[in-house]
């Protein structure tokens, strides 16, 4: 059979490049900050689409806001399969890191 001992693997993927050089945080980050852009092009969309109806100032406001929400939860639903897919990498490496090193030198010197 093939069984890892829990600690020791979660040790692994501690001290390894999951929070070394901050990659994994540095991904997150860049995922939210996709998710605020999404969010803002929705914001425009509504503004756009509110100004062509010539809707009052206050369902405009609503729509916009409603937008915002709509295109920040969508991306959400959809950024965090690649958020997972990420993290299953990592966890991947983390368990047997010469496969990184065989497949990618240059990254695994950088992370390690």
């Amino acid at each position: 059979g093939y069984i890892i001992d829990f600690n020791a693997m979660m040790k692994k993927i501690i001290t390894s490049i999951l929070f070394s050089k901050k990659s994994f945080a540095f991904c997150d980050l860049v995922l939210h900050m996709g998710r605020i852009m999404i969010g803002c092009v929705s914001t425009l969309v509504s503004y756009m689409y509110a100004k062509s109806v010539n809707v009052g100032y206050t369902y405009q406001t609503i729509l916009m806001l409603l937008g915002f929400l709509g295109g920040y939860l969508s991306s959400l639903l959809t950024l965090s399969v690649i958020s997972s897919a990420v993290s299953t990498i990592y966890i991947c490496y983390a368990e047997n890191p010469t496969i990184f090193e065989v497949s990618s030198l240059f990254m695994y010197l950088i992370a390690f």
